[in-house]
């Protein structure tokens, strides 16, 4: 329903000439010139873990993530709202997109070690560092091998300072031994990936045209073999 949904955005709305839909974790993987690789992505509303090996993805090791950067937010927006001291040297000043000031502390801290540890929001599941450790595990030995020497971050929530160095640490604790690659451009690594990819000729033949969706209808988002 999303894929009809969305090409029926873009031809009707947009009016584009062609369109296709892309995992974003190939997007992620491609962005950086690999097709083998573990994509982390972590965004405003789903944190996924997608193990992609020789550009196909093993849809049996893919891991969903309940805490996303929509999370973080609310929990930071409701320490700051409880918070009535200030946290001396831990503390540093953001300015937000809208030109405003705010004084973070120890909410600096607090909110993001949910990532690693969600029983702190009452939620009954692993951290992201076993999420991925669990993905991994699922994979053959072989597999596993060339996909650790690639853990790609992306998203949104991938910018907090130092995760690449704490997840490769947690995960070193968990007898993993990886490779943690944090693109500086991660937060639009899809996008960068998919403007790559379909600027080849050989993507071309992967369009869905307007022509077959004026007479095959949104379905053909579904039905249309590659």
């Amino acid at each position: 329903m999303n894929r009809e949904k969305s090409a029926g955005i873009f031809f009707e709305t947009f009016g584009v000439p062609a369109f296709n839909i892309e995992k974003q974790a190939l997007l992620s993987l491609f962005a950086s010139g690999y097709s083998t690789g573990l994509a982390v992505q972590s965004g405003e509303g789903v944190t996924k873990i997608v193990p992609v090996v020789e550009g196909n993805i093993d849809k049996n090791a893919i891991m969903v993530f309940d805490v996303v950067s929509r999370t973080i937010t609310e929990v930071l927006a409701k320490k700051m709202k409880n918070r009535g001291v200030t946290d001396g040297t831990v503390s540093k000043d953001y300015k937000l997109p809208d030109g405003q000031v705010i004084h973070l502390g120890m909410e600096r801290f607090e909110v993001t070690e949910v990532l690693f540890d969600p029983k702190l929001l009452n939620l009954s599941v692993d951290g992201i560092h076993k999420k991925v450790h669990d993905s991994l595990s699922k994979l053959e030995d072989d597999e596993r091998k060339d996909v650790t020497n690639g853990i790609f971050l992306g998203g949104g929530n991938t910018l907090l300072n130092g995760i690449e160095t704490r997840l490769k640490t947690e995960l070193s604790q968990l007898g993993i031994e990886a490779e943690i690659r944090a693109p500086a451009e991660r937060k639009f690594s899809t996008w960068i990936g998919g403007s790559m990819r379909t600027a080849l000729s050989v993507y071309q033949h992967l369009w869905i045209l307007r022509e077959q969706y004026d007479e095959y209808g949104a379905n053909i988002t579904n039905t249309k073999k590659f």
